[in-house]
This record gives structure tokens, sequence and C-alpha cells, in this order.
């Protein structure tokens, strides 16, 4: 017997649609893709191994700016008492019942100690315009 021999077709896909595709793919990755801008400066943070834990209350704040000067508060009211108690005596200013009492209230204090008196009898609205008469950031 004889063998029937198929005769091969070509056979041809139409790639238009598939590159059509491809294309607006890639275009729409390349659009909605950010990319990762560089780091200005490397920053390795250390690692904590202290256990203990940092307390939420009697913090005493402390702000230096670039100009030198220092501010210091705390939000405990007898700890700026006893702050003040202590500038006071090593500094031999003396104040009155008034300027204890807005120095107790004050968050932050960052006057001169030779002007501390004038800068306690001052409203508390007023301090922030002699801080910023001082030269000094609030």
């Amino acid at each position: 017997m004889a063998k029937i021999k198929i005769q091969k077709k070509d056979i041809w896909i139409d790639m238009t649609p598939m590159s059509d595709v491809m294309t607006l793919l890639l275009c729409f990755f390349m659009l909605t893709s950010t990319f990762l801008t560089p780091e200005p400066v490397s920053v390795t943070a250390p690692n904590s191994v202290s256990e203990v834990k940092i307390p939420e209350q009697d913090v005493l704040n402390i702000l230096v700016t670039p100009e030198g000067r220092i501010y210091c508060g705390t939000e405990n009211k007898n700890n700026m008492q006893a702050m003040m108690e202590t500038m006071t005596d090593k500094f031999g200013v003396q104040l009155n019942a008034n300027q204890i009492k807005h120095f107790r209230e004050d968050a932050m204090v960052g006057a001169p100690m030779a002007q501390l008196a004038n800068y306690l009898n001052l409203d508390p609205e007023k301090m922030g315009e002699a801080i910023q008469k001082l030269g000094l950031p609030l």
C-alpha cells in the first residue's frame, strides 16, 4: 500500500496585534514607574542596645541654636523652680514673687542672666517680642 502524502501548508500568524500590545505595555510601565533617586547622604543609624526606656515625664529640654544660644525648660513646674533657684544662686540674681511665677510658667527660658529679671517682669505676651528684640530665635 502506498502512503498518502499530506501537503504541508505554511502557517502564517499575524504578529501585528502582538507588537501593538507589547508597545502599549512598555509605554504603560515606563510612564507609571518611579525612578529611585539617590540619597544625598547615606546615614547609617546606630542600633539601640539599651533596654532602659526613656522617661516621658520630668524630661529636661535643651535647645542649642547655631549661634550658640542655649534654651532650657521642662514641663514639671517644681523642676523649673529648682532650676531657677540654682541659677539665681550661682549668678547672684534676685527675683521677686511675680518674676518667680513667670519663670515657672514659661516653657523655655533663654534670656541672658544679666537681663533675666527684666525679662521676667514682662507680660507673657510681650516675652516673645523681647526675645526678638534681643535677636534670639523663638
